[in-house]
């Protein structure tokens, strides 16, 4: 509780249900919901949508895993777990030592994931590339059509479409509250993908959502262009994952845009974090 109040109004209160990316569809959350004791059920659901949930061939039903039972080792905030993996392979650099570390280990030893579940960046920390040589792998990685830039249609799933509008029908009978955004692509791959024929789907996603949500009362963000936020690329701490900087950027962002966002974290403290920051990557608590 004590680490929540940092970000949120009522820390006891506020959960992360984040689940592996490559197990993720559409169809996901409503399966979700439903497997919830009535207890459970959520006020408000921030909720990122990747835009690749929706290109014509997509998964869309909720994967067959999600319902499998976990053991006493997995059951841990995977925001956690994802972060730990992530900290064993990329804090190591020119200038630092691997090693990844989590909660107030995190803290003592000056890496790895901290209690909140931020990285903890340690002094002298930078990505494992950079510059130009980074910009032509990640350019590449486009061209060739690599995971999750599949470009195998320019076309909207219509199936995706509507399992959404059933997600949010299904919310809206619950008097649950929805924001849903698409977060923001590191400069470099935002480029690259306006210039990808075969990824055209990817802008045809905001406006084919926009009315969806609006019919079930509920918001719609798009953070894509990293410089509707102002992340620059150095805010990034690997290709695809945005520094705690820029995602606090974009949650200042929502606040200003939504008021159900702006009811549930606390704006002043995050900006007062964002002023403080201690690098490009960490924000000052």
């Amino acid at each position: 509780k004590a680490i929540r109040s940092v970000f949120f109004r009522e820390p006891a209160t506020v959960f992360n249900a984040g689940l592996p990316a490559t197990t993720v569809s559409v169809g996901t959350w409503r399966r979700f919901l439903e497997s919830l004791p009535s207890d459970y059920v959520p006020r408000y659901i921030l909720l990122d949508f990747d835009p690749w949930w929706f290109r014509q061939g997509a998964t869309v039903e909720a994967s067959s895993g999600l319902e499998e039972p976990y053991s006493s080792r997995e059951i841990v905030d995977f925001a956690w777990r994802r972060g730990f993996w992530w900290s064993l392979e990329q804090l190591s650099s020119r200038s630092v030592a691997g090693g990844g570390f989590l909660g107030a280990q995190a803290i003592t030893q000056h890496q790895g994931v901290r209690p909140d579940g931020s990285f903890f960046l340690p002094a002298g920390f930078r990505p494992k590339k950079e510059g130009a040589v980074l910009r032509e792998e990640l350019e590449q990685r486009v061209r060739d059509g690599i995971w999750p830039w599949v470009h195998d249609s320019e076309n909207l799933s219509i199936s995706a479409v509507h399992e959404l509008r059933r997600f949010l029908d299904f919310c809206e009978a619950r008097g649950i509250r929805v924001v849903g955004f698409m977060s923001v692509f590191r400069p470099e791959y935002y480029s690259a993908v306006q210039q990808e024929r075969g990824l055209r789907y990817i802008w045809k996603v905001k406006p084919a959502l926009e009315p969806v949500f609006e019919q079930a009362h509920s918001s719609f963000l798009d953070y894509l262009d990293p410089s509707s936020i102002g992340c620059p690329e150095q805010e990034f701490v690997d290709p695809l994952h945005e520094s705690e900087v820029c995602a606090i950027r974009m949650l200042i962002k929502m606040a200003e845009q939504s008021e159900v966002v702006a009811s549930v974290v606390d704006a002043g403290k995050l900006k007062a974090m964002l002023r403080n920051r201690t690098s490009d990557w960490q924000l000052g608590f």
